[in-house]
């Protein structure tokens, strides 16, 4: 059996490895270590609203170059557009939907501190990720304008709104199990550092049956181990710009009580346990594999 990398010697330094129940031994020489370290140290710094570096130092320059507004990427235009006919009970309309203008603001507020590539006690394939974004005084915040328009037999609607969904303090946390063949690594030729397919090579290749389904052993290869998502609380606001309808004034100031903000949180953390659940089921692991 071929023998599997160990993060924890890659990593971190002999005290720390062998903390971990690894060997310590620097079989992989000193590159890695000292990167890992270095990384870590930069991430791990903060300002005093409890935010990474990393911010000032990536985010808010890549941001920058995008969009001409730091921590925020603007997605100008048209992203999606539908028109399609209605004939249910009687009702025939023809409705017309579209997206645009996306815009993500506050992208540099990730906290501090960021977990990555982190090895697990006991574990030599497995790494710990986590990360929270939307810390300190602004939230993390998508928005996009919609319009539905709609007109049939005695219907005749027309709204053009703002769509924003404000999240404050969201984590996310990952647990990888990444398997990667010693020799397999050590040959690895660096012209193809940057093809994920060739990194997938390195792995073990699980056993799987005609269908593509995972079988025997289910932590071999890459596999999500866990994943989870959750925000401290999720605001949901309408702006119109042209509405017909009366109604979404009713919406926006529900949204903007508190029962709406505790509601929005709720069904928001829902959807975010639904997606990981998602990420984590045989469907994704299938794709892996």
């Amino acid at each position: 059996k071929s023998l599997m990398f160990d993060f924890r010697d890659l990593f971190l330094s002999q005290s720390k490895s062998v903390a971990l129940l690894g060997s310590g031994l620097p079989k992989y020489g000193d590159l890695f270590r000292v990167l890992h370290s270095f990384i870590d140290d930069v991430i791990s710094a903060t300002n005093d609203l409890g935010q990474s570096n990393i911010n000032d130092l990536i985010i808010s320059k890549l941001t920058d170059n995008q969009s001409n507004s730091t921590g925020a990427l603007f997605f100008p235009g048209k992203l999606f557009g539908q028109e399609f006919d209605i004939a249910l009970n009687g009702l025939n309309a023809v409705v017309e939907i579209a997206v645009s203008d996306v815009r993500l603001s506050s992208l540099d507020s990730i906290g501090a501190p960021i977990r990555l590539l982190q090895p697990v006690e006991g574990e030599a394939s497995i790494l710990n990720n986590s990360v929270s974004v939307g810390v300190g005084p602004d939230a993390l915040r998508v928005s996009f304008k919609l319009f539905v328009a709609g007109e049939g037999d005695d219907v005749k609607i027309s709204n053009e709104l703002e769509l924003g969904l404000s999240l404050k303090n969201l984590s996310v946390i990952l647990e990888l199990l990444a398997e990667i063949e010693e020799q397999a690594f050590f040959s690895f030729p660096i012209k193809d550092i940057l093809d994920f397919n060739c990194w997938m090579a390195t792995m073990p290749t699980p056993f799987i049956d005609k269908f593509g389904i995972r079988i025997g052993s289910p932590d071999t290869g890459l596999v999500l181990r866990k994943i989870a998502m959750a925000a401290a609380e999720a605001r949901l606001d309408v702006n119109c710009i042209s509405c017909s309808s009366s109604v979404l004034l009713d919406i926006s100031t529900y949204l903007s009580s508190d029962d709406g903000v505790t509601d929005t949180t709720d069904v928001a953390n829902r959807i975010f346990d639904y997606g990981t659940k998602l990420l984590r089921s045989p469907l994704v692991q299938d794709q892996f594999n």
